[in-house]
């Protein structure tokens, strides 16, 4: 498998950074990257799950959280036009809202759409 060696060797080099673990790695017949996390825990991946990790990206978004005179709690991503939930509590409607969010940006980046990166957020006073 010559053509894995260097996706294997950046595999590794990500790996022992996120990590914090020594790492060994190598191919079995079947095409896939054997992993060693520890001594007493390996993982066979498949280098197109691993590569596919690497290259996840992390979105920093705003959740705004309401309280309803209900007394639900409603968690909305401004950024993500639509992107709302609401819960019983405020840690219940943020698990949802992280749900909601990832769901959101799948779909977009599966449908080729834009994901907005906010500017700035900013809390203002406004005297009525």
């Amino acid at each position: 498998y010559p053509s894995y060696h260097g996706l294997a060797f950046d595999i590794n080099q990500w790996l022992a950074r996120e990590t914090g673990r020594s790492i060994a790695g190598g191919y079995n017949a079947y095409g896939f990257h054997v992993i060693t996390l520890c001594k007493n825990r390996v993982k066979l991946v498949s280098l197109h799950i691993i590569k596919r990790v690497m290259e996840k990206k992390v979105y920093d978004l705003t959740v705004v959280i309401e309280k309803d005179e209900t007394g639900r709690f409603l968690a909305i991503c401004p950024t993500l036009q639509g992107c709302y939930t609401e819960g019983d509590t405020i840690e219940e409607a943020l698990e949802l809202i992280k749900d909601a969010m990832k769901l959101h940006i799948e779909d977009r980046i599966e449908n080729n759409e834009p994901i907005y990166q906010e500017v700035k957020t900013e809390k203002l006073s406004i005297a009525v």
